[in-house]
């Protein structure tokens, strides 16, 4: 992708609005208020269209005929270059439940060009030279209009594009002096225009590509390295003069099992703190995530002498539980043990007090491994687990580190005989420690990717905060300007 249609498909992408069908109420919502959006233009759009114009605009050369004394002369203006160029002051303006526009002005810069002329009939005149014109005003307006196809894909459309040069003084060099300079206004004129015109043609044609890019790119993001993805499917968009709300669908599901889920999402703001940016994460999304790592199986673990940490490595051992669990020991002198650990329903999710629980309910089946690596069944507990959640940005990934917090368990079928289940509870918090352990480098290791992914634009400082049923962030925002190879 060129450098130009990546800045617009970042803007686009930035200021555009998102979620899954009309009507459906998104499980991420991100919200970009005017000071943020004035912020992308001044860091991003304007830096980039600079560049554009100094680096990449094409500018045709210009043929016409026109009277003077000695009858037509065909004048052709040809290499038409601008450079030094700058904008000194920007302008943005949300636009209720339509989209945006943006007003660049008080431009300065250099055109260089060269420049001919010549008659096809006596007495033959022609000329040729070099042109340097010196932009002392200049002003460019843009309105993107944003929408969402029936399938669900954000379209983007520059309603209007307009380019102005207010104030040119061009000089010319070369040939006869005295008489070129009756060509001045005729120059100024054809340079006006056909800048102004490659700069428009330039502009829709940018939005035009970005446009069709965004009708192919694809609704769903894959989650790390799982099968999981969510669903970024846009929708309509919620704009008004102090900010523009979008949002995605926002349900994990797993690729191979499509979606499955029968959790529904509730209602969230569309602003809490008017920060520059606003991001929403509701219940449902943690929900459908929970659901998703029930029906794959990745809430499930089978534990080994062999799969953890050296330190660890007695508890899986019947040696350990020779004092704590004697008729373990009795029944199974020196032999290793296997935990298995399943669940029996996806897990609940409880947003409260700023803090975030995941209770998993399932099974924790203790085996001991015999020589033929065969195992036998010692005893299986019924469990109960929080876990505590610690939520934490990175980059624009949201991350999720679990703990356990608690634990209840009751003996649901033992071959040792009966025996209070407290005596072991420090055994199983260990088991349990680590197969978490293992869960937070795995399933959700690299966390949900947020829909403000975009190169180079960063949250800054940004807050995290728990409500009764959604997480939000309210961050600023700052742009660190990637290297374009």
């Amino acid at each position: 992708m060129c450098r130009a249609r990546a800045v617009f498909l970042l803007v686009a992408a930035i200021l555009a609005v998102s979620a899954g069908a009309s009507g459906v109420v998104p499980g991420v919502k991100t919200t970009v208020s005017a000071a943020g959006a004035r912020y992308v233009l001044t860091s991003i759009v304007v830096p980039e269209l600079e560049y554009v114009i100094n680096n990449k605009l094409v500018i045709p050369s210009i043929t016409k005929e026109v009277p003077s004394l000695m009858g037509p002369i065909n004048v052709t203006l040809s290499g038409v270059k601008m450079s030094g160029f700058s904008f000194d002051q920007d302008t943005l303006t949300l636009l209720s439940n339509e989209g945006f526009a943006f007003q660049l002005v008080g431009a300065t810069g250099q055109i260089d060009l060269s420049w001919s002329y010549s008659q096809d009939w006596w007495p033959h005149i022609s000329d040729h030279g070099t042109g340097t014109a010196v932009i002392k005003k200049m002003e460019m307006a843009v309105v993107v209009q944003l929408g969402v196809t029936a399938d669900n894909h954000l379209t983007v459309a520059a309603t209007s594009v307009s380019f102005d040069i207010g104030d040119l003084d061009i000089t010319l060099h070369g040939g006869a002096s005295w008489f070129y300079q009756i060509f001045i206004d005729l120059f100024t004129w054809l340079v006006d225009d056909i800048i102004n015109d490659a700069v428009e043609k330039a502009v829709g044609t940018v939005v035009s590509d970005i446009n069709n890019e965004l009708a192919v790119m694809p609704v769903a993001v894959a989650i790390g390295n799982t099968s999981l993805a969510i669903d970024y499917s846009f929708s309509s968009p919620v704009i008004t003069p102090e900010y523009m709300s979008f949002g995605v669908n926002g349900e994990v599901y797993d690729w191979h099992n499509g979606s499955s889920s029968v959790y529904t999402c509730s209602t969230m703001p569309d602003t809490v703190t008017g920060e520059m940016a606003e991001v929403f994460v509701n219940q449902y999304v943690l929900d459908t995530a929970g659901y998703s790592l029930y029906e794959t199986g990745k809430l499930s673990a089978a534990l080994g002498y062999y799969d953890v940490p050296a330190k660890y490595q007695e508890v899986f051992y019947t040696d350990f539980y020779k004092l704590i669990l004697t008729p373990l020991y009795r029944a199974f002198p020196h032999m290793p043990l296997l935990f298995r650990l399943s669940d029996e329903a996806p897990p609940v999710t409880t947003f409260g007090n700023n803090n975030l629980t995941f209770t998993v309910t399932g099974r924790i089946d203790c085996e001991v491994i015999n020589s033929d690596n065969s195992t036998t069944q010692a005893f299986s507990l019924d469990a109960v687990v929080d876990l505590d959640t610690e939520v934490v940005l990175q980059g624009t990934n949201l991350t999720f580190t679990f703990d356990v917090l608690a634990i209840k368990m009751t003996v649901a079928q033992s071959s040792i005989g009966s025996f209070d289940v407290t005596l072991i509870e420090m055994a199983i918090n260990t088991v349990l420690d680590i197969a978490v352990a293992l869960l937070n480098e795995s399933a959700l290791h690299n966390g949900i990717p947020l829909p403000t992914g975009f190169k180079g634009l960063q949250f800054s400082n940004p807050d995290i905060l728990i409500a009764t049923d959604y997480l939000y962030i309210s961050s600023d925002l700052v742009y660190v300007a990637p290297t374009l190879l």
